[in-house]
């Protein structure tokens, strides 16, 4: 169990995830653009494409992915 009431009360279905590379914002970006561009695929049949994925750090410091086309 958590020791901080603010973990049930706020992340009820949080989930830890793993990566292979570090979780930088570039990483994350790129990693949520091909997630995203494949369920897109799945669920659309390529009539709806993911552009750019933008993961912020800080409100002045972010990361993007862009879609090759």
């Amino acid at each position: 169990t958590c020791a901080l009431p603010i973990c049930d009360a706020t992340l009820p279905a949080h989930r830890t995830v793993l990566f292979d590379a570090p979780p930088t914002a570039e990483h994350l970006a790129a990693v949520a653009l091909k997630r995203l561009t494949d369920a897109c695929e799945r669920t659309y049949g390529g009539r709806v494409r993911v552009a750019q994925v933008r993961i912020y750090e800080t409100p002045n410091c972010w990361a993007d992915a862009l879609a090759s086309e």
